[in-house]
């Protein structure tokens, strides 16, 4: 553990928000419902719609500029955003610290933009390929937050599964529904098979409330 994860370990800065998301059962449900209504906004405006008003945003940047941004500077921009959209709450429901919420963020970014860039693996899904390996190189930035960081390999695989279910449907479900599926069994993996390293189990906390014996 770094020295400066101890400053962020329980009680944190947010009490209410740490308060909130205590129960794994609470966490999950608040999981779901943000993804949910990220979903019903890309059913509503659709995602293109959603990334062309990102495009535009950039656009009106480049003319208050000295010089237009490079194109790989509007990828990275694009891609990131894009990113950010989708799964901006998920560190803060795994209660991560700052320095790992923007390494988690990041590392996704980074794993996205090699893919559009280079793929040299032709018949393998690149979205389900950039998912593993990002869960996999969750782990070490899991470790040393929350308990069983190793979780996070067969918590993506589980969602990977659900993605290709949905796949098979005759007709493609509403975003709403396929955005807060897909991230469902990782969700509930890392909210129940792990917990922040030093946040007491149930079990002990039982065990405190019971009077001592004479």
């Amino acid at each position: 553990m770094l020295p400066s994860d101890h400053a962020a370990l329980p009680p944190t800065s947010w009490p209410r928000l740490a308060r909130w998301l205590a129960p794994p059962w609470r966490a999950l449900i608040t999981w779901v419902v943000l993804a949910s209504l990220i979903g019903a906004v890309e059913d509503i405006f659709g995602f293109d719609g959603i990334l062309s008003g990102i495009n535009w945003a950039f656009d009106q940047s480049n003319r208050y500029l000295p010089w237009p941004l490079h194109p790989g500077v509007l990828q990275f921009l694009y891609v990131a955003n894009t990113v950010l959209f989708l799964t901006w709450f998920e560190p803060i429901i795994l209660r991560l610290n700052l320095w790992r919420a923007v390494a988690w963020v990041l590392l996704r970014i980074g794993l996205l933009l090699c893919a559009d860039y280079s793929w040299p693996y032709r018949g393998i899904s690149t979205d389900a390929a950039v998912y593993l390996l990002w869960s996999v190189a969750t782990v070490p930035l899991l470790h040393g937050r929350r308990t069983r960081p190793w979780a996070s390999i067969p918590a993506a695989s589980l969602s990977l599964i659900v993605w290709e279910l949905l796949k098979l449907m005759p007709s493609a479900p509403p975003a709403w529904f396929g955005v807060a599926a897909v991230p469902f069994p990782y969700a509930a993996v890392m909210l129940y098979c792990t917990r922040l390293v030093g946040q007491a189990t149930p079990d002990s906390v039982t065990a405190a409330m019971k009077p001592a014996r004479a």
